[in-house]
């Protein structure tokens, strides 16, 4: 870390380290900081709006719906995932779980998060 500070490898294995450590915000920091050096990075999105999701505090789990919304909204790897955790959310409105069912329903989906979302 020390020698590559910005470089978004070793900021995603920072935070998965501080994760496994029991350090959570350590863990969020380093996220942030990956997304910050590649705001585009669908991985950075995804790692980083997960954990802020499971965070406790509405402040922190309503960042992690913000950054997990686009990765749902788009296709890629990430899009099915990004929808299970969002329809899992209890703070995910009626509104926003119509919305996943709508975007959702646009691909092929598992059948459990095709349960969740019916």
């Amino acid at each position: 870390l020390a020698e590559a500070p910005s470089d978004p490898d070793v900021l995603r294995l920072a935070l998965r380290l501080a994760e496994r450590q029991g350090d959570p915000a350590a863990a969020l920091a380093f996220g942030r900081r990956w997304l910050a050096e590649r705001p585009d990075d669908r991985g950075a999105q995804w790692e980083l709006g997960s954990r802020l999701l499971a965070a406790p505090g509405a402040g922190l789990r309503s960042e992690g719906r913000r950054l997990l919304w686009p990765l749902v909204l788009r296709e890629g790897v990430h899009r099915e995932s990004a929808g299970a955790l969002l329809a899992r959310d209890p703070g995910v409105t009626r509104g926003e779980k119509e919305m996943l069912r709508r975007e959702l329903r646009q691909g092929e989906v598992a059948p459990e998060l095709r349960a969740q979302l019916d």
